[in-house]
């Protein structure tokens, strides 16, 4: 969902085809359910993309006198929401109840004073990157006191290594692990039965290895090209985020680390295809830009295809999930 101020390089098409993930009732059903809509509520959705959760989950939860203002930056994404809504089973009435919004995100106090009772995003923050605590601020202003914000946000993405996480594999992983959890809380995944590390700079250790962002770097460096001029992406930890929210006057209620093993739909080329421009646009040609995806995907199949399946890709989320109040 892109919230970025640089020209439009979205494409609806390839984000529902590559990345219908992001917007799944699975993977969006815990972020909701912490925000819990409900009628007669004014809601901003900040990044709100191709608009297929604000049409599933939040206009419904808010009417019928209740409101939503989608934002997003891409008018290719925010075409898109227009026709979903155009498509949708939604009376003329309650159509009449969202309004879509092109606009930075960094800009979101713009939107006026105290004017919404919760402000939600899912999958965006990251993109803002030019001055996140702007963003913060701005949120901050818009909401009503006793408002809540509440969002997920992709801090890190993580490299699975197989091998490494199998000496690091817990018989309960739902039980006490005080030596990690003192280090790293909250990042124990049921699912596969694993203690995943972050690698976070000032952390390090034991699975701090190379995952898609790193690799990027790796591969466009090896072509003359600095990628943290062009990396687009804010992965801040819990502690920095929370730091934001407190600093611009929010009490926050919870900020944690939550592990996701992702399958990715059209495997690894489709998502970078889809979120990787700003770095395949720093290279020079269109053969120069395959070439860099095809490099990239050869050198992490042998820890995001564990299985061995061709068409099977995997990457490891890890989410920052939040909510704040506004006093």
């Amino acid at each position: 969902m892109s919230t970025c101020a640089v020209p439009d390089k979205w494409s609806a098409q390839r984000y529902n085809t590559n990345a219908h993930f992001v917007y799944s009732d699975t993977f969006t059903n815990p972020v909701v359910g912490m925000l819990a809509p409900h009628a007669g509520e004014d809601i901003l959705d900040l990044g709100s993309g191709s608009g297929e959760l604000t049409l599933s989950s939040l206009l419904p939860a808010v009417l019928p006198a209740g409101s939503i203002v989608a934002l997003d930056m891409s008018p290719s994404l925010l075409s898109k929401a227009s026709s979903n809504l155009a498509s949708s089973a939604l009376s003329p009435t309650e159509s009449e109840r969202i309004q879509w919004v092109e606009k930075d995100g960094h800009d979101v106090g713009e939107l006026g004073t105290e004017r919404f009772d919760a402000v939600f995003s899912n999958a965006a923050l990251h993109w803002m990157k030019r001055d996140p605590a702007e963003v913060v601020r701005g949120v901050h202003k818009v909401l009503k006191k006793g408002g809540r914000y509440v969002a997920e946000v992709s801090p890190t993405s993580f490299r699975f290594a197989a091998s490494a996480s199998r000496s690091l594999s817990v018989p309960n992983p739902t039980g006490p692990n005080l030596a990690l959890d003192s280090v790293f809380p909250r990042l124990r995944t049921p699912e596969l039965g694993l203690i995943l590390l972050p690698p976070f700079p000032k952390c390090g250790g034991a699975l701090n290895m190379v995952g898609v962002r790193s690799m990027l770097h790796t591969v466009l460096a090896s072509r003359g090209i600095d990628a943290s001029a062009v990396d687009p992406w804010y992965f801040p930890s819990p502690g920095v985020y929370r730091k934001l929210l407190e600093d611009a006057g929010f009490r926050v209620e919870t900020c944690e680390l939550v592990p996701r093993p992702t399958p990715l739909p059209t495997g690894l080329r489709g998502w970078l295809e889809t979120f990787a421009f700003a770095f395949l646009d720093a290279l020079p040609s269109p053969s120069d830009r395959d070439a860099v995806i095809d490099e990239v995907c050869q050198r992490l199949e042998i820890d995001m295809q564990p299985d061995g399946d061709d068409d099977s890709w995997t990457v490891m989320y890890v989410r920052l999930r939040f909510k704040a109040w506004k006093d």
